[in-house]
């Protein structure tokens, strides 16, 4: 039996980061072994769906909807084929809002897959009746067939799956102790990169190749080097690689005990020079690289 591979990416919304962290944790965990990528204002996981002779890879960007970090969720739509709505009895009069708020800023036709977390079994919300295409599922399972297939389906019309999910289903999430920034765990790190598809040249250093430049990430020190390609070009004889400052602005945290809040920083530095595009680099970052990108002293060879 021929399977066609597919890859979808999904937002996951709602005010109460408690209940949907729990259910991004579920969702992923029940599915596979994945690392978790913590950078400002969602976490990252990936979960493998199997459908219709489909394989579908489902990313999970679990946005921050409450606290500093909320203004940063809109832009976490883009690229987006659906979106899961986790609310409570608290928050059921914010749903249009967040419906309304992701069609806005992502494509039309999306598929939505709305989550009630019940606080018992006597809680229940039904929509209203004036809402199209509910659909009302059963299970978690089956809410994620539905929601993977429409999501891959090139013809597919706005649809809202509806599911009820008991809050005491989903397992709490410990909090970590704090940890300190100045400990660096070189070895950790390398097996976590390693696992997330990067090479690590001599178990200290990360190269990541991007159209105008290579950078490499020093996974002892933090530092980031930038090397133009550009200068392959150039027939003077400067220095090819150069420095770039991108310095910790907030706490992150991590299931994994043993990284410090350097190791996180290393972490994110990789993950965003090597997903991002360049149009949303930090204004900061972006002016440093412009102005070793466009060298006054190239000469052409």
């Amino acid at each position: 039996m021929n399977f066609s591979n597919f890859k979808v990416k999904s937002v996951i919304i709602g005010e109460n980061e408690e209940y949907k962290s729990r259910l991004f944790r579920v969702v992923s965990a029940s599915h596979f072994q994945r690392t978790y990528k913590n950078i400002v204002g969602v976490d990252i996981g990936v979960t493998h769906i199997s459908v219709n002779n489909m394989n579908i890879t489902l990313a999970l960007w679990d946005c921050l909807c409450r606290g500093r970090s909320n203004i940063f969720r809109t832009g976490f739509y883009k690229g987006s084929d659906g979106a899961i709505l986790c609310y409570d009895a608290n928050s059921v009069a914010n749903i249009k809002m967040y419906i309304n708020e992701f069609q806005e800023f992502s494509r039309k036709n999306l598929p939505i897959l709305l989550i009630y977390i019940k606080r018992n079994e006597q809680d229940s919300f039904f929509l209203p009746t004036n809402e199209n295409n509910i659909i009302k599922l059963q299970d978690l399972e089956e809410a994620l067939n539905w929601f993977a297939k429409n999501m891959v389906d090139s013809n597919r019309k706005f649809e809202v799956g509806y599911l009820e999910l008991l809050g005491d289903s989903l397992p709490e999430i410990i909090t970590p102790p704090d940890i300190s920034y100045e400990v660096s765990h070189p070895e950790v790190l390398s097996s976590i990169i390693k696992s997330m598809g990067f090479k690590v040249l001599d178990e200290e250093k990360v190269h990541i190749l991007k159209e105008k430049a290579l950078f490499s990430v020093n996974l002892i020190n933090a530092n980031v080097k930038i090397y133009p390609l550009i200068c392959e070009e150039c027939r003077r004889n400067c220095k090819k690689e150069k420095n770039i400052c991108i310095v910790l602005s907030t706490k992150g945290w991590s299931s994994f005990s043993s990284l410090s809040q350097k190791d996180l920083l290393i972490l994110s530095k990789i993950y965003a020079l090597a997903n991002l595009p360049y149009e949303e680099f930090p204004i900061g970052i972006k002016n440093q690289i412009n102005n070793i990108l466009y060298c006054s002293k190239f000469r052409k060879k």
